[in-house]
């Protein structure tokens, strides 16, 4: 649907965490990937050719978006 959900997981049970939520994305978003140190979400749609999205995660925006010039299937961070 093209949004990130932001999930509080310490609240019990799990509820949708306030302000922000969803977080608007440039694909329908369907894998994720979090960078080393918790900064960023990068988000890719697996079935159609559309820009990763990465996600500033404490500002909860899209911080930038880049295409690959072909299908992201999946994606992973590290480092």
């Amino acid at each position: 649907a093209s949004k990130i959900w932001v999930i509080d997981l310490e609240s019990s049970p799990p509820q949708r965490a306030p302000e922000t939520n969803p977080i608007p994305i440039s694909n329908p978003g369907e894998d994720v990937s979090m960078t080393p140190d918790g900064r960023y979400l990068v988000v890719c749609d697996g079935t159609a050719f559309a820009p990763v999205s990465v996600i500033d995660v404490a500002a909860r925006i899209e911080r930038s978006t880049f295409s690959l010039n072909a299908d992201c299937n999946s994606v992973e961070v590290w480092r």
